[in-house]
């Protein structure tokens, strides 16, 4: 009977602990979801449109966004001077920041004939990005 109860403790324990993560990834997650409905205009002003949307829901919830443009909407001095511009924003800062990465590296490459860009925006905890060239151009919804 000993041995129940300090199993039926544990389990109480882990749940508590299950449920506080649980709960403080949801905070994270609505954080994040309000930032993100800062970040859309702006990134359909520098010439991205939103072509997906999904809500994964887990133990940790993920948002998942995908972005795409003309290859010449991710121009490295114009996403410095919007990051520059828009500091503050931390999610749309960390968007940006990946985009100029790839479009710098893109440029090192030389003209491989990249018409397109495809960026996957992964709001989980840690959040991810994902930036694709491609060679032909994405119809967009600017």
């Amino acid at each position: 009977m000993l041995v129940m109860d300090k199993l039926k403790t544990a389990v109480e324990e882990v749940k508590g602990k299950i449920d506080d993560v649980s709960a403080a990834a949801l905070e994270q997650l609505g954080k994040s979801q309000r930032e993100l409905n800062e970040t859309i205009p702006i990134l359909k002003g520098l010439g991205l449109s939103v072509r997906n949307f999904k809500v994964d829901m887990a133990l940790v919830p993920v948002i998942r966004l995908k972005l795409v443009g003309n290859v010449e909407a991710i121009e490295p001095d114009k996403l410095k001077g919007a990051i520059d511009k828009y500091k503050e924003k931390k999610l749309l800062v960390s968007v940006l920041e990946a985009l100029r990465t790839a479009a710098l590296l893109k440029n090192q490459l030389g003209d491989l004939g990249f018409r397109g860009v495809s960026a996957d925006i992964v709001l989980s905890v840690p959040p991810a990005f994902n930036v694709e060239f491609i060679k032909d151009l994405p119809p967009l919804d600017v």
